[in-house]
């Protein structure tokens, strides 16, 4: 339906990513299991929520989970018990990047503070807090495994002003994203300056 954000995922554990949404007006997730096809419908939210579906137990299913940011609160239901937790993570304003940035297993509660460039990551094998600055005001997150080795990266697209073409920033290194398809080659993290 008009209004219904993607939320893709791999809901029944199966090794493929299912068919998802979440409706913001009712809070009701709908998702296409690819194991059964059957539409399964689950009440998970509220309007003004953002949808982090994602791996937070580690169990191979993606959980139901949401992003209050009035209140800065995830709002999970671990597949692997049925069971809800609730973990406070981040201020009004910030963006939700849920990924697994220590390469456990499981979907890492992390958010970018767009004000300061700041990326917040409670680590879920640890539980210890990682902060990276990476990226600008005006700049939007691209978190992915970039590099191949199990662990999401820090990342920002930052579009075109009309002088200068789109640009990602992954790490220390800098890559021009054109109109058209090209390869881009690998460059030595030295030859590569952060963004300013």
């Amino acid at each position: 339906m008009p209004g219904d954000v993607p939320a893709p995922g791999d809901y029944d554990g199966d090794g493929h990513t299912d068919f998802a949404v979440w409706r913001p007006a009712t809070g009701v997730w709908h998702v296409i299991p690819s194991g059964s096809g059957q539409t399964v419908a689950q009440q998970w939210g509220l309007p003004g929520d953002v949808p982090v579906p994602g791996d937070y137990d580690g169990d191979g299913q993606t959980d139901f989970a949401v992003w209050r940011p009035a209140e800065g609160n995830w709002y999970v239901i671990h597949s692997s018990t049925d069971q809800t937790s609730v973990q406070q993570w981040g201020l009004p304003g910030d963006m939700p990047v849920p990924a697994d940035y220590d390469a456990d297993g499981r979907t890492d509660f992390a958010i970018w503070r767009p004000v300061d460039g700041r990326w917040y990551v409670i680590a879920s094998a640890t539980g210890t807090m990682m902060v990276q600055q990476w990226g600008l005001r005006g700049d939007v997150p691209a978190p992915g495994d970039y590099d191949a080795d199990g662990r999401t990266d820090f990342a920002v697209w930052r579009p075109a002003d009309g002088k200068r073409p789109a640009t990602a920033y992954c790490g220390t290194v800098l890559m021009q994203v054109s109109r058209s398809p090209q390869r881009i080659a690998s460059t030595p993290a030295a030859r590569v300056a952060r963004p300013s």
